[in-house]
């Protein structure tokens, strides 16, 4: 993604938490413009409408998320492949907690707008692709060192991968609650029960 001019990154950030917070139809860009402390004709200097900063928005957070997964596993195949994914795994639920962006595209995942349904839904298996796909790298890597239980990678990536989005979700619905000691011990029980 490009940098933003400084007027464009202001527009962003007040649009993506109206988007997260509100939603995409209770949104104009009235109310962008308002929350920016611009004029409406400034903001459409900049973007054509509000489908266009919400691309930019949805971009943007999937972007960053591929570039953090992608720090996250880099460096699997010269360490222990469980602790490894112990260690993505928190840094994971570390990275989303109190995230605007994780916030905007859950409720975008689950919610979204239907002239862009089918878009959100695509980029987000393509990342989710991604994920899944580096994370079996992890685990074939362990499979072949003999740290894992010599079973189905998908299997064991797909079990671990939504646990991993169930701590994730908790993070909203359980917002003033220590997730961490929950986490700790289902983590625990999954990884002993791979472990070779």
């Amino acid at each position: 993604m490009n940098q933003l001019s400084e007027s464009k990154q202001k527009i962003y950030d007040a649009a993506l938490k109206l988007f997260a917070e509100k939603g995409y139809t209770s949104c104009s860009m009235s109310i962008v413009a308002e929350t920016v402390g611009v004029k409406k004709a400034t903001l459409y200097s900049h973007f054509k409408n509000k489908e266009e900063i919400f691309r930019l928005i949805l971009e943007t957070i999937i972007s960053r998320h591929e570039k953090s997964v992608n720090r996250l596993v880099d460096n699997a195949a010269q360490q222990n492949s469980i602790l490894y994914l112990q260690t993505i795994f928190f840094d994971y639920i570390k990275f989303c907690k109190g995230n605007i962006e994780v916030d905007f595209w859950t409720r975008f995942y689950y919610f979204p707008p239907e002239e862009l349904e089918e878009e959100i839904l695509r980029k987000t298996h393509e990342y989710e692709r991604l994920f899944q796909s580096r994370l079996i790298d992890i685990i074939q890597s362990g499979i072949k060192r003999g740290e894992i239980v010599d079973r189905s990678p998908k299997d064991i990536m797909i079990s671990y991968y939504y646990l991993m989005l169930g701590f994730v979700m908790s993070l909203n619905f359980y917002r003033d609650k220590d997730i961490k000691p929950d986490a700790e011990s289902c983590i625990s029980v999954f990884l002993d029960g791979i472990k070779n």
